[in-house]
């Protein structure tokens, strides 16, 4: 503050020193000036008007050829003209007066009055400009120049015919006197006056600093960030009026920083909340990514498998469709088996009579029993096979199951088919397993048919007893036959409805193949959203934690000031 205020203080001091200055300089320059022309205009016309009167005077009263003379060395002519040069030296109050001789381009002092100030005789004096010319206009009265002796008006006048000239002059000192008189009084006073300015300019910057140097402390101060001062100056003038707009910009600053610490407050604690908030949703993304990432492979697996079943399903309806018409084929033969054994017991009726026809008879039933037992051996064969893709169709519809549960929704449909699979499937299992139960009895039965047959043909004689045997055999062979008959065409039935049902499996499975695969895409799309949301939620959060230490910058700006 006193640095500042020292520093305006020496700039109004000095303002006001050097214009005092300026004007004491002009002023002394105009006295000066005024002070030569009034001598100029005054002083020296009368100098010249006494000097021309009394030239005027002493010519008149002086002779020439005396004056003559004694220029030319004449002793008591000198005496005569010094004495009377003297004695209007006295009349007129001159300061010199006397001759001069020119010869040689010198001038020497021929006779001078005693009285005389600067002059002696025979002193030689420099032949000036104004001599030369008093020599040329025969009289010249100068204006006033310097001399050593001081300022001096000279009136040189020549004496006719001659190169004698008169020379009378009045000392105008006093006129340097006068002008130096003048010069310290303008010095006294220029000093007077400035320090009275000086003075005058220390209180007046005063008035001005002291409360400039208030407000600049007050300024430092809310600077500093303190904006509980206040600053009070009365007065109408600009610096009063500066200070009361200072003090109206503090309290809105102070209410503006109250209003900014308020509202930063507001938006770091907004700011923490929503990024504590953005990075739960962050991490809600990345477990939906996560989870779309794991239902994308899940999904490209449920296709492949869809796919893959749905191969299977068409190779088991192919399969089904062969046993079908394998079913068929072995009904076929067990009728043809049947029509043999009726054949087998009408000849073994006939056999009482055509005994000799029974070992033949034996032999072809024997044949046939071996076909029969072939064909149930194929016919095994197929059972152990429809056996085995029972099995595997409940595999598959359990499957099938498994997969609609995952579908959800668009599995409903899906799982429906599945089990009427699983249901047609057991129908099969059982199915298979009476076929099988009849397969071993005709095989058994056949075995002992073949061991009867091997019995009658050893013992033809009491092939009687034991034909009616054969009878009742081939009637019971009849039976089971009709029975196997029936239980093929039961599983000739359930093959054709398993064929349809895998059928429609298959058409299932397909439509469940194109769901799942558009499902795959849906997913994959879900996926690339939400790794775009995952990365947009990732900006979101780096904005808001630079809005979050933004507002904790300002916050930390902000309470450096005390309101």
């Amino acid at each position: 503050m006193f640095r500042i205020n020292q520093f305006i203080s020496r700039k109004i001091m000095v303002t006001f020193a050097a214009l005092i200055v300026a004007v004491c300089i002009v002023l002394s320059l105009f006295f000066f000036f005024m002070t030569q022309r009034v001598i100029n205009q005054n002083v020296v016309p009368q100098f010249r008007q006494v000097l021309n009167i009394a030239m005027d005077g002493i010519i008149k009263g002086m002779d020439s050829t005396q004056a003559m003379q004694a220029a030319q060395g004449n002793s008591g002519e000198i005496m005569k003209i010094e004495t009377y040069l003297e004695t209007q030296l006295q009349a007129y109050q001159l300061d010199n007066l006397y001759l001069l001789r020119i010869e040689d381009n010198k001038a020497i002092v021929a006779a001078v009055a005693n009285s005389s100030k600067n002059f002696k005789d025979k002193q030689e004096v420099q032949l000036s400009d104004n001599i030369n010319k008093a020599m040329t206009d025969g009289k010249l009265l100068t204006d006033l120049y310097q001399t050593d002796a001081g300022s001096t008006v000279t009136y040189y006048y020549r004496v006719p015919g001659s190169s004698v000239i008169v020379a009378a002059s009045m000392d105008a000192s006093f006129v340097n006197s006068i002008i130096s008189n003048l010069i310290w009084t303008t010095v006294i006073v220029a000093i007077v006056a400035l320090a009275v300015c000086l003075w005058v300019a220390y209180k007046f910057s005063r008035k001005i600093t002291l409360p400039l140097a208030r407000l600049v402390r007050h300024t430092r101060l809310v600077a500093e960030g303190n904006l509980q001062q206040d600053i009070k100056m009365t007065g109408n003038d600009e610096i009063a009026q500066l200070a009361r707009g200072f003090r109206l910009m503090t309290e809105n600053l102070r209410t503006m920083v109250h209003q900014v610490l308020d509202s930063s407050d507001k938006v770091a604690v907004g700011t923490e909340a929503l990024t504590t908030r953005l990075n739960k949703m962050q991490r809600m993304v990345d477990q939906s990514v996560q989870s779309v990432t794991s239902i994308e492979s899940g999904s490209e697996m449920i296709a492949n498998t869809t796919s893959e079943n749905a191969r299977a399903m068409e190779e088991i309806t192919t399969g089904i469709q062969h046993i079908a018409s394998s079913t068929a084929e072995i009904s076929e033969q067990i009728g043809d088996a049947s029509d043999s054994a009726i054949t087998g017991n009408q000849m073994a009726q006939q056999a009482v009579t055509q005994m000799g026809s029974v070992e033949k008879a034996v032999m072809d039933t024997k044949l046939s029993v071996q076909t029969l037992i072939e064909r149930s051996e194929s016919i095994s064969e197929i059972l152990v096979a429809m056996s085995d893709i029972t099995k595997q169709i409940r595999m598959l519809s359990l499957n099938a199951s498994i997969e609609a549960a995952r579908a959800g929704e668009h599995g409903r449909g899906f799982a429906v088919v599945a089990q009427e699979v699983g249901k047609l499937a057991e129908q099969s299992r059982a199915s298979t397993y009476e076929i099988e139960e009849a397969l071993e009895s005709i095989r058994q039965e056949s075995q002992k048919s073949t061991e009867s047959m091997d019995s009658v043909t050893n013992e033809v004689k009491s092939g009687t007893e034991l034909v009616q045997q054969a009878g009742d055999a081939f009637n019971r062979f009849v039976e089971m036959m009709q029975l196997a008959n029936q239980t093929v065409q039961s599983a000739s039935a359930a093959t054709q409805e398993i064929s349809a049902g895998s059928e429609e499996v298959s058409a299932s499975v397909d439509e469940t193949a194109e769901i799942t695969h558009k499902s795959l895409t849906n997913v994959k799309a879900i996926a690339k959203n939400a790794d775009r949301q995952s990365g947009e939620m990732l900006a979101y959060v780096e904005i808001m934690r630079e809005l979050n230490n933004e507002a904790l910058s300002l916050q930390n700006i902000v309470s450096k000031f005390k309101i």
